[in-house]
């Protein structure tokens, strides 16, 4: 695993090529209300992956 040091300057760069997206989705249709796995965490587990 890398250091946060090092990962935190790249996963900024992509943060901020992202959209900001709610923490919900207000337009699923069944109304469901289970939180977003964060961009921070998905970065994180991509990165590991590599």
């Amino acid at each position: 695993m890398l250091p946060f040091w090092l990962t935190e300057p790249l996963r900024d760069q992509f943060a901020a090529l992202l959209p900001q997206r709610p923490e919900f989705n207000p337009a699923h249709p069944l109304g469901c209300h289970r939180r977003r796995i964060s961009d921070r965490i998905v970065f994180d587990k991509l990165l590991q992956v590599l």
